[in-house]
């Protein structure tokens, strides 16, 4: 399946941002409903207000507390300035994948971490060897894209990781190349944390089934 054809600096948004940002819509109208049913308690009877009280409450503790609530708002935010508050497109001079969420444009030794894709990690920063493959598989496809493209081009963000890395959306002749990755079976949407790649229902094992291949990693088989 070939991902949909975007312009040099602008990008589709996932499925997986879509949920997010409806997530984080519900949580907000839950937290704004529960402030405006306040304003109005006082009209029921004493009963009626305590289980309108009780039941305000826990919802807005749930919206405020919920670690799945709380962080899709965090990645709604971001996507959101994501989306509206980045620089123009650039063209890589000299583009150098370091692995298949990280580039480098060594003309002026910048490094660009891809905004909406994670990558298995590499050599010694994979927690086994099923992850290091997939890491070198995923680091080739994008080394290959970027050899056979005549175009290639940054949107920066106006975000930095904690590895001082440039959040920015790479595109290979107007095609996102997270994008790309994802389509092939080598990437997965970031989702503003690390969860492990194996284990019988991680990424790892998913891919595969995609492919009609077996997986294993007896390394691996405890982690969620």
């Amino acid at each position: 399946m070939q991902p949909p054809r975007l312009l040099p600096g602008d990008h589709g948004v996932s499925r997986d941002a879509r949920w997010d940002a409806c997530l984080a819509a519900v949580t907000f109208m839950v937290v704004l409903g529960a402030s405006a049913a306040l304003v109005f308690i006082e009209q029921f009877p004493a009963q009626v207000q305590i289980a309108l009280a009780v039941g305000i409450g826990l919802l807005t503790l749930f919206a405020l507390a919920n670690r799945r609530a709380r962080r899709s708002c965090m990645r709604a935010l971001r996507a959101m300035g994501d989306r509206f508050g980045v620089a123009e497109p650039e063209l890589l001079i000299k583009p150098w994948v370091r692995d298949g969420d990280t580039l480098e444009d060594r003309a002026d030794g910048r490094v660009y971490r891809l905004a909406n894709i994670d990558a298995p990690e590499t050599g010694e920063f994979a927690r086994c060897f099923h992850e290091r493959r997939a890491g070198e598989r995923a680091k080739w496809a994008a080394v290959n894209a970027i050899r056979s493209a005549s175009r290639v081009s940054v949107r920066r963000t106006r975000r930095r990781d904690r590895f001082g890395r440039v959040v920015a959306y790479v595109f290979v002749d107007g095609v996102d190349l997270g994008e790309l990755l994802m389509a092939q079976g080598l990437a997965r949407a970031w989702r503003g944390w690390r969860p492990a790649w194996c284990g019988p229902k991680g990424p790892l094992a998913r891919f595969a089934a995609a492919r009609g291949e077996l997986f294993s990693c007896g390394a691996c088989c405890n982690w969620r």
